[in-house]
């Protein structure tokens, strides 16, 4: 596996390197703050929850500061709800995740001309081709290597949680964006929806907690679930402990709770999609998470919160919970990352004090 990702991460650089120089072609320097800002376009075709939810507060900002700016997101299907839906946004368009080139340049034709384009990812060959065929005036990015990239955000927000790098854009627009303010969507029909199921589990306080993160290395496994579980109750004997799962984790969890024999231990049968998710953990008093998109969410909702993540400064320091609210443990170093490996004596004393937020 490490050949693999050693030849992918080589095959990446090289077709960089070409990106570099067949497509990489400067623009004028920028003059901030822009004058006339007319339409804003934010490039998110690899937006996943939860960076969308922690930089949702930027379209609120731009709209009050610019009533009548157009604001474009181009993102991908699984995200596009989000963006039609939730935010105040004039035009969501949606990609392929692995888009070709034909496609690329009939969206660049699609967004027509364009104030100040917002790139946060790291450029590859795609990107820089995309780069090189959309009319814009301005393009703001993290990546300051690149030439096209005349707003140059990467140093100066090097270390800052991935929110901050959003504030320090506004901040080259001249926008004063005061402390970030999640836009997390609360459909009506889930809200509803857990509200009944919750309803008869009787009036207990409610303790979320989401065992399963996007890889392997950040979930946890049915062993660690039940010791958190089980010290829980030994700390708070009469709450409600409901533990998030998907449409493919939820047999297991299922298992688990038949396993514990206690009432009120359950999960949420009718938990398929993000929405329901974010509605249970809205009704919760207390959110625990290996996953950074319910971390992130949590702490919008200003949840009590105990977030577990593997040790690594740079993940922690883009991804760490914004709240007052929120613990952290991180698991320990061991030779393949695990989030098992806690530090059970910190994890017990976090998850009492959390439990008395």
């Amino acid at each position: 596996m490490k050949i693999k990702h050693l030849l992918r991460f080589s095959r990446d650089w090289v077709r960089r390197i070409f990106g570099i120089l067949l497509f990489d072609i400067a623009l004028e320097p920028a003059t901030l703050p822009i004058s006339n800002l007319k339409h804003i376009v934010f490039i998110r075709w690899d937006a996943k929850w939860g960076d969308a939810i922690v930089s949702s507060f930027v379209f609120e900002h731009l709209r009050k500061t610019y009533p009548e700016i157009k604001i474009s997101v181009v993102t991908s299907v699984a995200m596009s709800d989000y963006f039609r839906n939730y935010v105040d946004v004039n035009q969501v368009i949606e990609i392929p995740k692995r888009p070709s080139y034909k496609r690329l340049k009939i969206l660049a034709e699609q967004l027509g001309a364009v104030d100040l384009l917002v790139h946060f990812s790291f450029m590859k060959m795609k990107d820089l081709y995309f780069l090189s065929e959309v009319q814009a005036m301005n393009v703001a990015g993290l990546d300051d290597e690149i030439q096209r990239v005349n707003i140059k955000l990467g140093r100066d927000t090097q270390g800052k949680h991935f929110a901050q790098k959003f504030v320090v854009l506004l901040e080259h627009l001249g926008i004063e964006a005061i402390t970030p303010k999640y836009q997390v969507p609360l459909n009506i029909k889930a809200v509803a929806k857990s509200e009944r199921f919750l309803a008869m589990k009787g009036e207990r306080p409610l303790l979320v907690i989401n065992p399963y993160g996007s890889s392997k290395k950040r979930k946890l496994n049915t062993l660690t679930t039940k010791k958190i579980i089980i010290e829980a109750l030994k700390l708070r004997p009469n709450i409600n402990i409901a533990i998030l799962s998907t449409p493919e984790t939820i047999s297991e969890v299922h298992e688990l709770c038949i396993n514990l024999d206690r009432n009120n231990v359950f999960y949420y049968p009718e938990c398929k999609t993000i929405y329901d998710a974010i509605a249970l953990v809205s009704k919760a008093e207390w959110v625990i998470s290996v996953d950074t998109a319910i971390v992130h969410i949590a702490s919008g909702l200003n949840k009590p919160l105990l977030a577990l993540y593997n040790p690594g400064e740079k993940n922690y320091s883009n991804w760490h919970p914004n709240s007052n609210k929120a613990l952290t443990c991180f698991a320990k170093k061991v030779n393949s990352l695990d989030i098992n490996a806690l530090n059970w004596t910190q994890l017990f004393a976090s998850l009492s004090e959390l439990l008395q937020l």
